[in-house]
Order: structure tokens, then C-alpha cells, then sequence
């Protein structure tokens, strides 16, 4: 595994996860949706033997929704960093349409909304800065949650999923 695309959903009991074969790195497969066993626990490192229809999707090689983990290796598991300026350093140095390959917890100081409550989502959309990096905005793009109805500008929050550099702002996907 090595980028967790976007985080494991405890609705739909899935995850997406890009992986690569040993001596072929450079044809990353991404597996969409994944199911089976374990996959709310799988790490940027572990070695995953997965099953199901792999296609081309607009260029991109995957596994189709409906692939099963069959089995999982620890491998060399990397540790996200607990630091939050580390954090928002490797944000900040991603290039578009990148994201960074872990899990990321921030906890931070709402300095906007970016766009209302919807109730009919359940979603709000929030730029938030960490304390010592206070000029790197970080925007939690549809987040949910408890509370977040409630959520407003000042307000202490703390969030946790995949950041990633879209079309050059940072956010929470």
C-alpha cells in the first residue's frame, strides 16, 4: 500500500488504497472501495494481496468497486506523524492533485466558513488554521461529524482524514 485515498468509511465498511507490485512501482493500482477483513485498519506499508475486476477508469488503472482483501502483511507500516506543523508541512509541499499518504489528524482554529451547514448532507465546509502555521489554511472541505451543525468561526475543532493539494488549496478531501 501506498497511499490510502481516501480513509476507511465505517457506513459502508470500505476504503480506497493505492498499491504497487514489487518490481513494477511505477504502475501504482488503485483499489476502489475495497472490502474484506481488516481494511479499516490498513497502513501506507502494509503488503495486501487483493481480488477482483481490474479496469482502466479515465486512465487510471484500478481494482472495481467490489474488490476483496483477501489477506494482509504488516510490511514496513508507516506511522503518520502526530506533530501538527509536520503535518501541515507535507500539506503544504504537495503538488496538485496529490495527497498525502496517511491519515492526518489536525486540531485547529475555524477562520471561516467556507460554505454553510447542509442539512440535507449533513456537511459543512470550514478553513481552518493550526496554531504555529497560522498562515497555511487548511480547509475541511463537506466534513461531518457530531456537532457540526453547530461548528462556527473561533470554535476548536479537530478533524481527521486524507489531505490532499487540490488545484493548489490544501484540504481535508
Amino acid at each position: 500500500v501506498t497511499t490510502i485515498n481516501t480513509m476507511y468509511n465505517p457506513e459502508y465498511q470500505n476504503i480506497t488504497v493505492t498499491m504497487v507490485v514489487e518490481g513494477y512501482e511505477e504502475y501504482p493500482i488503485e483499489c476502489y472501495r475495497l472490502k474484506g477483513e481488516g481494511v479499516e485498519n490498513l497502513q501506507v506499508g502494509n503488503i495486501i494481496t487483493v481480488t477482483g475486476t481490474i479496469k482502466n477508469y479515465k486512465g487510471k488503472i484500478e481494482f472495481d468497486q467490489g474488490c476483496i482483501l483477501e489477506s494482509v502483511e504488516k510490511g514496513d507500516a508507516v506511522d503518520a506523524p502526530t506533530d501538527p506543523l509536520e503535518i501541515v508541512k507535507a500539506a503544504y509541499a504537495l503538488k496538485d492533485g496529490e495527497s498525502l499518504p496517511y491519515v492526518a489528524t489536525l486540531t485547529g482554529k475555524v477562520i471561516e466558513i467556507d460554505s454553510p451547514f447542509d442539512p440535507d448532507y449533513n456537511n459543512i465546509s470550514v478553513v481552518m488554521v493550526v496554531e504555529g502555521a497560522e498562515k497555511q489554511p487548511i480547509t475541511c472541505y463537506r466534513m461531518k461529524g457530531t456537532g457540526v451543525d453547530q461548528v462556527a468561526v473561533d470554535d476548536i475543532i479537530t478533524v481527521m482524514g486524507i489531505i490532499k493539494n487540490y488545484k493548489g488549496k490544501i484540504e481535508f478531501d
